[in-house]
């Protein structure tokens, strides 16, 4: 299948990509000008490469249309950060989606897939999660109109090697390989952890199941509490090592319980998590081990 893959140079982008490859997916990746290829440099080869300087990608339409894609894979987002979810630069992810859906129709494509957020469920406490929810409902009526199918993944927690280090996985690792204690709640909130590896065949999965059509969670199906994440990562590195919890106080809208859903993704599409949270954790800490960054 001829794909077009946005967000190909992000942290779950980028094993989709490499997935993609491997699986002889023709693939084209969209891309703005002067973003930092560092993790798929070695695919780069492998790939028709479109870049683009406008909000709207007009500037890809030629480009696009010469490559005549098949399906399309949004993983695009500007604002991932934990310190960005509030900022009002949200919106612009809205109408990037938009961007993506227009350009995506014109060149032909009949398979429209966008990865969403577990910040969506209930009522939206961020901006972020309000962009997000915003987002899926534009693109599930927009392709409804168009004939196009529509598949939507909201991903709890995703965590591997290459993530961004301010992200409580790599941040614990790195500052236990530094020698420093990190700094954390009491940890006995729940969170669903998927290992990367495991939400990009997801991902993929939807794509080449053509019935497959929908809202889907994505996780592990399985959350654990923060404070047994953080031992067990403790336990990988070293079992002697300290932690000190509670030196964070909790947000003042903590979700106390986040668990992914899977059984409709699963019957819809096959799928299922292979890593445990033990494996993926050692793969982690031993990509950190060998890429050291500051914690």
């Amino acid at each position: 299948m001829r794909i077009l893959l946005t967000g190909a140079t992000g942290f779950v982008g980028s094993e989709v990509l490499r997935q993609l490859l491997a699986a002889q997916h023709e693939t084209a990746i969209l891309v703005r000008k002067g973003n930092d290829p560092w993790r798929i440099t070695t695919m780069l080869d492998h790939v028709r490469r479109i870049e683009s300087n406008d909000p709207a990608f007009r500037d890809a339409s030629a480009a696009l249309a010469d490559f005549q894609p098949e399906g399309c894979l949004h993983l695009a987002w500007d604002g991932v950060a934990s310190g960005e979810r509030d900022d009002p630069k949200q919106s612009r992810n809205v109408a990037l989606t938009s961007a993506t859906l227009e350009l995506a129709r014109v060149a032909g494509v009949k398979h429209w897939i966008g990865l969403g957020s577990q910040a969506e469920h209930g009522r939206p406490i961020t901006r972020y999660g309000t962009a997000k929810l915003a987002s899926a409902m534009l693109a599930k009526r927009y392709c409804e109109r168009y004939g196009i199918r529509f598949g939507w993944l909201r991903l709890f927690a995703a965590y591997g090697p290459a993530e961004n280090p301010e992200w409580l996985v790599p941040y614990v690792i790195l500052c236990l390989l530094s020698g420093k204690h990190p700094r954390l709640t009491a940890g006995e909130q729940r969170r669903d952890y998927l290992f990367v590896r495991d939400a990009a065949r997801a991902i993929i999965a939807l794509m080449e199941r053509p019935r497959a059509a929908g809202i889907f969670d994505l996780g592990s199906g399985r959350a654990v509490k923060v404070r047994v994440l953080v031992e067990t990562i403790r336990d990988t590195i070293d079992p002697a090592l300290p932690l000190r919890f509670g030196e964070v106080p909790y947000g003042p809208e903590q979700r106390t319980n986040l668990e992914a859903a899977i059984g409709s993704l699963a019957k819809a599409t096959g799928w299922q998590p292979t890593t445990s949270l033990a494996d993926g954790l050692i793969e982690t800490a031993r990509y950190y081990r060998e890429n050291r960054g500051p914690c």
